[in-house]
């Protein structure tokens, strides 16, 4: 039997946002407060966790897909309306990068911060990072640097290190 064709995971960074770097767009995560000392009032007035964003990925579709759980429950939606900006309940992204989507997801799931909820966490492969326009304008300008101040600022970069 094939992988499924859609892979979805909630965002569960034990109370804090996560960052998706292929929407360069900061989630919201799970929210237990019994995790949160001195919450009983908001444990009381919430009746429970606030789910985190669900991000997801059709691979067939070629589509990302973002939800937002809260809109299923009538009393958290207008207690979050109130709390904060409430994102919409379904938002679609056509024509994604999969492999990229893949990659971020699986990382979110390695490194604890989501929970798959439907299809297999994907197999994460070592990803090629572009280098960013200040890594480009750094290299740049170290290239036209006389051997004596390279040996300067390998010698700074180096003491900020320690």
């Amino acid at each position: 039997m094939g992988k499924p064709d859609v892979l979805e995971v909630e965002l569960d960074a034990k109370g804090t946002d996560v960052f998706f770097r292929p929407l360069d767009r900061t989630l919201r995560g799970r929210l237990d407060f019994a995790d949160v000392a001195n919450a009983d009032k908001q444990r009381r007035l919430w009746g429970g966790p606030i789910p985190g964003m669900i991000v997801g990925v059709d691979v067939t579709k070629g589509e990302g897909f973002i939800k937002e759980p809260v809109h299923g429950n009538e009393k958290m939606k207008e207690l979050a309306e109130k709390e904060f900006t409430l994102a919409p309940e379904l938002e679609t992204f056509p024509d994604v990068d999969v492999p990229k989507w893949l990659r971020a997801i699986g990382r979110l799931i390695q490194s604890g911060f989501a929970r798959v909820i439907r299809g297999e966490p994907p197999e994460v492969e070592p990803e090629v990072q572009e280098p960013t326009a200040v890594e480009l304008l750094a290299a740049a300008m170290y290239a036209g640097l006389t051997p004596q101040q390279k040996a300067d600022a390998d010698a700074r970069l180096a003491a900020l290190r320690r």
